[in-house]
Protein backbone atom coordinates (compact mmCIF):
# COMPACT_ATOMS: atom_id res chain seq x y z
CA UNK A 1 0.00 0.00 0.00
CA UNK A 2 0.98 3.25 -1.43
CA UNK A 3 -0.01 5.43 2.24
CA UNK A 4 -1.38 8.95 1.64
CA UNK A 5 1.36 10.76 4.27
CA UNK A 6 4.69 10.03 6.26
CA UNK A 7 5.78 11.94 8.99
CA UNK A 8 9.64 13.30 8.15
CA UNK A 9 11.15 14.06 11.51
CA UNK A 10 14.83 14.46 13.03
CA UNK A 11 16.35 11.31 13.74
CA UNK A 12 17.86 10.15 17.16
CA UNK A 13 21.22 11.21 16.34
CA UNK A 14 20.33 13.96 15.18
CA UNK A 15 18.14 14.81 18.78
CA UNK A 16 20.60 13.54 20.75
CA UNK A 17 23.04 17.00 21.26
CA UNK A 18 19.89 18.85 22.05
CA UNK A 19 18.78 16.24 24.52
CA UNK A 20 21.81 16.18 26.21
CA UNK A 21 21.29 20.31 26.67
CA UNK A 22 18.41 19.66 27.92
CA UNK A 23 19.97 17.02 30.86
CA UNK A 24 21.83 19.50 30.76
CA UNK A 25 20.06 22.52 31.65
CA UNK A 26 17.73 21.02 33.61
CA UNK A 27 15.18 23.08 31.93
CA UNK A 28 11.91 20.73 30.45
CA UNK A 29 9.43 24.08 30.32
CA UNK A 30 7.80 27.39 30.65
CA UNK A 31 9.75 29.21 27.81
CA UNK A 32 13.72 27.38 28.45
CA UNK A 33 17.00 27.87 26.33
CA UNK A 34 15.47 25.42 23.55
CA UNK A 35 12.48 27.23 23.04
CA UNK A 36 14.16 30.61 22.59
CA UNK A 37 15.95 29.31 20.04
CA UNK A 38 13.45 28.10 18.26
CA UNK A 39 11.55 30.88 18.45
CA UNK A 40 15.24 32.88 17.11
CA UNK A 41 14.69 30.66 14.12
CA UNK A 42 11.44 30.73 13.27
CA UNK A 43 11.74 34.79 13.31
CA UNK A 44 14.26 34.56 10.87
CA UNK A 45 12.21 32.12 8.54
CA UNK A 46 9.20 34.28 8.52
CA UNK A 47 11.68 37.35 8.65
CA UNK A 48 10.25 38.88 12.01
CA UNK A 49 11.46 39.63 15.72
CA UNK A 50 11.39 36.95 18.26
CA UNK A 51 9.42 38.71 20.33
CA UNK A 52 6.33 38.83 18.17
CA UNK A 53 6.43 34.88 18.22
CA UNK A 54 4.68 32.84 20.51
CA UNK A 55 4.91 29.25 20.33
CA UNK A 56 2.34 26.55 21.76
CA UNK A 57 1.70 22.91 22.44
CA UNK A 58 0.05 22.84 18.97
CA UNK A 59 -1.82 25.01 16.45
CA UNK A 60 -5.44 24.60 18.12
CA UNK A 61 -4.15 25.87 21.26
CA UNK A 62 -2.84 28.36 18.86
CA UNK A 63 -6.32 29.39 17.75
CA UNK A 64 -7.54 29.49 20.64
CA UNK A 65 -5.01 31.73 22.50
CA UNK A 66 -5.53 34.02 19.66
CA UNK A 67 -9.37 34.66 19.86
CA UNK A 68 -9.28 34.70 23.59
CA UNK A 69 -6.62 37.27 23.17
CA UNK A 70 -8.56 39.26 20.61
CA UNK A 71 -12.19 39.21 21.54
CA UNK A 72 -13.04 41.01 24.40
CA UNK A 73 -16.72 39.34 24.88
CA UNK A 74 -16.93 35.58 25.23
CA UNK A 75 -20.00 35.34 23.14
CA UNK A 76 -21.42 35.72 19.83
CA UNK A 77 -20.33 34.78 16.08
CA UNK A 78 -16.99 33.97 14.68
CA UNK A 79 -17.28 33.44 11.12
CA UNK A 80 -14.96 30.42 9.63
CA UNK A 81 -15.35 28.39 6.83
CA UNK A 82 -16.54 25.00 6.33
CA UNK A 83 -14.02 23.85 4.31
CA UNK A 84 -11.56 23.51 6.66
CA UNK A 85 -10.27 20.82 9.42
CA UNK A 86 -12.54 19.73 12.37
CA UNK A 87 -9.83 21.94 14.48
CA UNK A 88 -10.60 25.71 13.08
CA UNK A 89 -14.58 25.34 14.98
CA UNK A 90 -13.84 23.41 17.61
CA UNK A 91 -10.65 26.35 18.57
CA UNK A 92 -13.60 28.90 18.19
CA UNK A 93 -15.75 27.12 20.35
CA UNK A 94 -13.06 26.72 22.89
CA UNK A 95 -12.57 30.47 23.24
CA UNK A 96 -16.35 31.14 23.43
CA UNK A 97 -17.64 31.77 20.41
CA UNK A 98 -20.00 29.97 18.21
CA UNK A 99 -18.35 28.93 14.70
CA UNK A 100 -20.40 30.74 11.97
CA UNK A 101 -19.97 29.00 8.32
CA UNK A 102 -19.35 30.93 5.24
CA UNK A 103 -19.06 29.56 1.71
CA UNK A 104 -15.54 29.65 -0.10
CA UNK A 105 -14.65 30.91 -3.54
CA UNK A 106 -14.47 28.05 -5.75
CA UNK A 107 -11.11 29.02 -7.14
CA UNK A 108 -9.16 29.83 -4.17
CA UNK A 109 -10.74 27.52 -1.84
CA UNK A 110 -10.60 30.15 1.01
CA UNK A 111 -13.48 32.82 2.16
CA UNK A 112 -13.97 35.76 0.24
CA UNK A 113 -13.56 39.28 1.62
CA UNK A 114 -16.32 40.66 -0.24
CA UNK A 115 -18.55 37.79 0.81
CA UNK A 116 -17.31 38.45 4.50
CA UNK A 117 -18.23 41.91 4.49
CA UNK A 118 -21.64 41.89 3.39
CA UNK A 119 -22.78 38.73 5.95
CA UNK A 120 -20.84 41.08 8.62
CA UNK A 121 -23.43 43.75 7.96
CA UNK A 122 -26.57 40.99 8.46
CA UNK A 123 -24.61 38.68 11.21
CA UNK A 124 -21.88 41.06 13.02
CA UNK A 125 -19.26 39.12 14.51
CA UNK A 126 -16.77 39.22 17.42
CA UNK A 127 -13.68 37.54 14.67
CA UNK A 128 -13.26 36.04 11.22
CA UNK A 129 -10.77 32.95 10.91
CA UNK A 130 -9.65 33.29 7.57
CA UNK A 131 -8.12 29.61 6.59
CA UNK A 132 -5.61 29.45 4.13
CA UNK A 133 -6.19 25.76 2.18
CA UNK A 134 -3.76 23.39 2.58
CA UNK A 135 -1.03 26.04 2.99
CA UNK A 136 -2.18 28.19 0.05
CA UNK A 137 -0.87 31.51 -0.15
CA UNK A 138 -3.19 34.22 0.09
CA UNK A 139 -3.76 37.87 -0.62
CA UNK A 140 -4.43 40.23 2.63
CA UNK A 141 -4.41 43.33 1.37
CA UNK A 142 -8.20 43.26 1.25
CA UNK A 143 -8.60 41.66 4.52
CA UNK A 144 -6.22 44.32 6.21
CA UNK A 145 -8.55 46.63 4.97
CA UNK A 146 -11.71 45.25 6.27
CA UNK A 147 -10.37 44.59 9.79
CA UNK A 148 -9.21 48.55 9.76
CA UNK A 149 -12.71 49.52 8.40
CA UNK A 150 -15.16 47.23 10.45
CA UNK A 151 -13.40 46.79 13.67
CA UNK A 152 -13.75 43.16 13.12
CA UNK A 153 -10.62 41.12 14.43
CA UNK A 154 -9.37 39.03 11.24
CA UNK A 155 -6.89 35.57 12.10
CA UNK A 156 -5.35 33.70 9.65
CA UNK A 157 -5.46 29.97 10.47
CA UNK A 158 -2.78 28.87 8.27
CA UNK A 159 -1.89 25.90 9.87
CA UNK A 160 0.26 24.21 7.07
CA UNK A 161 1.31 26.96 5.75
CA UNK A 162 5.04 26.95 6.61
CA UNK A 163 6.40 28.04 3.14
CA UNK A 164 3.28 30.72 2.28
CA UNK A 165 3.02 32.63 5.55
CA UNK A 166 4.73 36.60 5.84
CA UNK A 167 4.15 38.63 8.94
CA UNK A 168 0.81 41.02 8.36
CA UNK A 169 -1.23 43.30 10.13
CA UNK A 170 -3.75 40.06 10.90
CA UNK A 171 -2.18 37.58 14.04
CA UNK A 172 -1.32 33.90 11.62
CA UNK A 173 -1.26 30.59 13.38
CA UNK A 174 0.71 27.56 12.44
CA UNK A 175 0.41 24.17 13.05
CA UNK A 176 3.94 22.12 13.50
CA UNK A 177 1.73 18.72 13.54
CA UNK A 178 4.02 15.61 12.83
CA UNK A 179 2.29 15.07 9.27
CA UNK A 180 2.77 19.27 8.30
CA UNK A 181 5.29 20.27 5.64
CA UNK A 182 7.57 21.39 8.75
CA UNK A 183 6.48 18.83 11.54
CA UNK A 184 8.25 18.53 15.16
CA UNK A 185 5.44 15.73 16.23
CA UNK A 186 3.06 18.24 18.18
CA UNK A 187 3.85 22.51 18.02
CA UNK A 188 2.03 25.33 17.20
CA UNK A 189 2.84 29.04 16.78
CA UNK A 190 1.44 32.75 16.69
CA UNK A 191 2.83 35.50 14.67
CA UNK A 192 1.42 38.21 16.06
CA UNK A 193 1.81 41.81 14.18
CA UNK A 194 2.90 43.59 17.25
CA UNK A 195 4.79 42.56 20.54
CA UNK A 196 1.89 43.58 22.90
CA UNK A 197 -0.30 41.20 21.24
CA UNK A 198 2.11 38.87 21.26
CA UNK A 199 2.61 39.23 25.04
CA UNK A 200 -1.42 38.79 25.81
CA UNK A 201 -1.23 35.79 23.71
CA UNK A 202 1.94 34.65 25.71
CA UNK A 203 0.36 35.51 28.51
CA UNK A 204 -2.94 32.82 27.35
CA UNK A 205 -0.89 30.06 26.75
CA UNK A 206 0.37 30.50 30.74
CA UNK A 207 -2.79 30.60 32.82
CA UNK A 208 -3.56 34.17 32.11
CA UNK A 209 0.33 34.56 34.26
CA UNK A 210 2.09 38.17 32.90
CA UNK A 211 4.92 39.01 35.15
CA UNK A 212 4.27 37.60 38.22
CA UNK A 213 2.50 34.16 38.95
CA UNK A 214 -0.92 35.24 39.45
CA UNK A 215 -3.89 34.84 37.07
CA UNK A 216 -4.51 38.55 35.39
CA UNK A 217 -7.08 36.83 32.87
CA UNK A 218 -8.42 33.44 31.67
CA UNK A 219 -5.86 31.35 30.18
CA UNK A 220 -4.30 27.81 30.33
CA UNK A 221 -1.50 25.89 29.79
CA UNK A 222 -0.22 25.83 25.88
CA UNK A 223 3.31 25.75 26.14
CA UNK A 224 5.75 24.39 23.84
CA UNK A 225 8.00 21.94 25.97
CA UNK A 226 11.98 21.94 25.78
CA UNK A 227 11.47 18.26 24.07
CA UNK A 228 9.39 19.95 21.21
CA UNK A 229 11.30 22.70 20.92
CA UNK A 230 14.31 20.07 20.33
CA UNK A 231 12.40 18.39 17.91
CA UNK A 232 12.11 22.11 16.32
CA UNK A 233 15.53 23.07 15.92
CA UNK A 234 16.78 20.00 14.65
CA UNK A 235 13.71 20.50 11.98
CA UNK A 236 15.06 23.93 11.21
CA UNK A 237 18.30 22.44 10.21
CA UNK A 238 16.50 20.24 7.81
CA UNK A 239 14.60 23.01 6.59
CA UNK A 240 16.10 23.70 3.19
CA UNK A 241 16.04 19.84 2.42
CA UNK A 242 12.36 19.34 2.61
CA UNK A 243 11.54 22.31 0.53
CA UNK A 244 13.35 21.47 -1.69
CA UNK A 245 12.15 17.58 -1.91
CA UNK A 246 8.66 18.95 -1.78
CA UNK A 247 8.92 21.16 -4.01
CA UNK A 248 10.21 18.41 -6.64
CA UNK A 249 7.03 16.21 -5.97
CA UNK A 250 4.65 18.71 -6.58
CA UNK A 251 6.20 19.30 -9.83
CA UNK A 252 6.57 15.67 -10.48
CA UNK A 253 2.71 15.60 -9.77
CA UNK A 254 1.98 18.84 -11.93
CA UNK A 255 3.54 17.17 -15.01
CA UNK A 256 2.19 13.81 -14.80
CA UNK A 257 -1.76 15.19 -14.15
CA UNK A 258 -1.62 18.82 -16.36
CA UNK A 259 -2.17 15.35 -19.14
CA UNK A 260 -5.07 13.87 -17.48
CA UNK A 261 -8.26 14.91 -18.82
CA UNK A 262 -11.10 16.15 -16.27
CA UNK A 263 -8.70 16.59 -13.17
CA UNK A 264 -6.75 19.34 -12.25
CA UNK A 265 -4.37 19.89 -9.49
CA UNK A 266 -5.35 22.52 -6.44
CA UNK A 267 -5.05 26.00 -7.52
CA UNK A 268 -1.34 27.18 -6.74
CA UNK A 269 0.36 23.46 -6.30
CA UNK A 270 3.14 23.24 -7.99
CA UNK A 271 3.99 26.84 -7.98
CA UNK A 272 7.53 26.69 -5.98
CA UNK A 273 5.55 26.26 -2.47
CA UNK A 274 6.62 23.46 -0.65
CA UNK A 275 3.60 21.40 0.54
CA UNK A 276 2.28 18.37 2.50
CA UNK A 277 -0.60 17.33 0.65
CA UNK A 278 -1.72 16.64 -3.23
CA UNK A 279 -5.13 17.85 -3.59
CA UNK A 280 -6.87 17.08 -6.87
CA UNK A 281 -10.25 18.83 -8.43
CA UNK A 282 -12.35 15.99 -10.66
CA UNK A 283 -14.55 17.17 -12.93
CA UNK A 284 -17.09 14.52 -12.01
CA UNK A 285 -18.60 14.26 -8.53
CA UNK A 286 -16.70 11.11 -8.32
CA UNK A 287 -14.36 11.55 -5.11
CA UNK A 288 -15.70 8.56 -3.04
CA UNK A 289 -16.10 6.39 -5.51
CA UNK A 290 -12.79 6.86 -6.85
CA UNK A 291 -11.03 7.01 -3.29
CA UNK A 292 -12.86 3.40 -2.86
CA UNK A 293 -11.05 2.35 -6.07
CA UNK A 294 -7.36 3.87 -5.64
CA UNK A 295 -7.31 2.13 -2.39
CA UNK A 296 -8.23 -1.29 -3.64
CA UNK A 297 -5.56 -0.64 -5.97
CA UNK A 298 -2.79 -0.53 -3.06
CA UNK A 299 -2.94 3.38 -3.30
CA UNK A 300 -4.53 5.29 0.10
CA UNK A 301 -6.35 8.51 -0.88
CA UNK A 302 -8.74 10.37 1.22
CA UNK A 303 -10.78 13.80 1.90
CA UNK A 304 -8.73 15.88 4.56
CA UNK A 305 -11.76 18.00 5.24
CA UNK A 306 -13.99 15.19 4.44
CA UNK A 307 -17.88 16.63 3.36
CA UNK A 308 -17.04 20.45 5.13
CA UNK A 309 -17.36 20.95 9.10
CA UNK A 310 -21.32 21.71 8.97
CA UNK A 311 -21.95 17.50 8.30
CA UNK A 312 -20.07 16.80 11.54
CA UNK A 313 -22.24 15.43 14.18
CA UNK A 314 -20.59 18.02 16.74
CA UNK A 315 -20.95 21.20 14.03
CA UNK A 316 -24.71 20.42 12.38
CA UNK A 317 -26.38 22.63 14.36
CA UNK A 318 -24.08 25.61 13.96
CA UNK A 319 -25.27 28.82 12.26
CA UNK A 320 -24.57 28.58 8.38
CA UNK A 321 -24.64 30.51 4.99
CA UNK A 322 -25.54 28.54 1.80
CA UNK A 323 -22.58 26.26 1.39
CA UNK A 324 -22.78 25.08 -2.15
CA UNK A 325 -19.29 25.00 -2.95
CA UNK A 326 -18.26 23.67 0.17
CA UNK A 327 -20.53 20.55 -0.91
CA UNK A 328 -19.40 20.82 -4.43
CA UNK A 329 -15.68 20.31 -3.36
CA UNK A 330 -16.45 17.87 -0.95
CA UNK A 331 -17.73 15.33 -3.99
CA UNK A 332 -15.10 16.50 -6.42
CA UNK A 333 -11.79 16.95 -4.28
CA UNK A 334 -9.22 14.25 -2.82
CA UNK A 335 -5.93 13.96 -1.94
CA UNK A 336 -3.14 11.60 -3.64
CA UNK A 337 -0.22 10.59 -1.37
CA UNK A 338 2.60 12.96 -0.54
CA UNK A 339 5.49 12.75 1.74
CA UNK A 340 9.64 12.92 1.39
CA UNK A 341 10.51 9.99 0.32
CA UNK A 342 7.84 9.19 -2.21
CA UNK A 343 9.35 7.33 -5.24
CA UNK A 344 8.90 8.32 -9.02
CA UNK A 345 7.77 5.09 -9.38
CA UNK A 346 5.23 5.34 -6.83
CA UNK A 347 4.17 9.07 -8.25
CA UNK A 348 3.95 7.12 -12.17
CA UNK A 349 1.55 4.07 -10.55
CA UNK A 350 -0.57 6.99 -8.38
CA UNK A 351 -1.30 8.87 -11.69
CA UNK A 352 -1.45 5.99 -13.89
CA UNK A 353 -3.66 3.98 -11.76
CA UNK A 354 -5.75 7.58 -10.79
CA UNK A 355 -6.33 8.21 -15.19
CA UNK A 356 -7.28 4.48 -15.75
CA UNK A 357 -10.09 4.21 -12.95
CA UNK A 358 -11.38 7.96 -12.85
CA UNK A 359 -11.85 7.36 -17.18
CA UNK A 360 -13.76 4.17 -16.00
CA UNK A 361 -16.34 5.89 -13.80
Amino acid sequence: MIPICKPTLPNTKELKPLLEKIDHNQWFSNFGPLEQSFRQNLAQHFHTFPDKLVTTANGTLALTAVLNAVVAEKAGHCFCPSWTFAATPQAICNAGLTPYFLDVDQSSWALDPQNCFKMAKKVRPKAIVLVSPFGAPLDLSAWEALQQETGIPVIIDAAAGFDTVKPSELPTILSFHATKVFGIGEGGLVICPTTDLAKLVKSQTNFGFSAERESQHSGTNAKLSEYAAAVGCAQYKRWPMLKNIFQGISKKYTTYLKNIEGISLQSEVGGGWASNTCNIKLDKPVANTLIETLNAQGIESRKWWENGCHQMPAFKKLPRAPLSTTEYLAAHTLALPMYADLTDEAIHKICHTLEKEYKAL
